[in-house]
């Protein structure tokens, strides 16, 4: 099932280095989604939500980690 399922990732997290790429793509096959526009960028949300579509479409599963991200305390970021 390994191969079926796939955790939701904030890629720019997870392309910081080699060993971070390896790890998402080889190891947990997760998709890796922007949270940022790249200065200058524009996309739609059909455009973020695109790697989850192709997924999806695949008939294979997502999870997601609702907690958000990493803040500095009790609260999130």
């Amino acid at each position: 099932m390994r191969d079926l399922v796939h955790p939701v990732a904030a890629a720019d997290y997870w392309q910081k280095s080699a060993l971070r790429r390896y790890l998402s793509a080889r190891i947990f096959g997760a998709v890796l989604i922007e949270r940022k526009r790249k200065s200058g960028a524009s996309f739609s949300s059909e455009d973020l939500l695109a790697p989850l579509v192709t997924v999806l479409e695949k008939q294979e599963s997502l999870i997601f980690f609702p907690e958000g991200t990493r803040g500095g305390g009790d609260e999130l970021g």
